[in-house]
């Protein structure tokens, strides 16, 4: 009798951690978790370095029908899913996180999956020291595909140093991130 009370502890034991792993598995987002990033960010002089890097896809309506971009967003603090700004909700998040002076994150904006930066808005700086929320910007940086595959992305962002010197923040960093799946 001991024996199968054992064994059945055994099984009790394993099962909830199977069942854990599953609810787990079913709330991961559909999101390039952090991969490989180096880098700094710095503005008016203080420099933050990058340690987290996500790929994630926002919807573009209603400036343009039916289409998902690419999106990249190197950070020096983790960033959940709940809080990349892949919709309103997560930009209204990374705004306060902005205003509280939590988060200093560069986000770039794909057109051409990975390729090449959206024409509209190549990107978008978070920190308190340039905008108090999101501030998307065009033509303050270069950006190089590195590698690219249908699963992961590794390219380098750099000013030029005309650009810094009348921007007053600069960013310089070379990432890997997986893509995530198109939804």
């Amino acid at each position: 009798m001991k024996l199968a009370h054992v064994a059945l502890r055994r099984l009790t034991a394993a099962s909830a951690l199977a069942a854990a792993l599953l609810v787990l598995a079913a709330l991961l987002p559909a999101t390039g978790f952090s991969q490989e990033v180096t880098g700094t960010f710095v503005v008016k002089g203080a420099s933050t370095p990058f340690r987290y890097v996500y790929a994630y896809w926002k919807d573009q309506a209603p400036f343009k029908k039916d289409v998902m971009n690419l999106y990249a967003l190197l950070s020096d603090v983790p960033v959940d899913a709940g809080t990349l700004p892949s919709n309103d909700r997560g930009n209204e998040k990374m705004a306060e996180l902005v205003r509280n002076d939590k988060v200093h994150a560069f986000e770039l904006h794909f057109s051409d999956l990975g390729r090449t930066l959206d024409n509209a808005e190549n990107g978008a700086v978070y920190h308190n020291g340039i905008a108090p929320a999101r501030h998307g910007i065009n033509g303050f940086f270069h950006y190089e595909v590195l590698k690219l595959d249908a699963t992961s992305l590794e390219g380098n962002v750099w000013m030029d140093p005309d650009s810094v010197a009348g921007a007053e923040w600069r960013v310089d960093a070379k990432f890997k991130v997986n893509v995530p799946p198109n939804p």
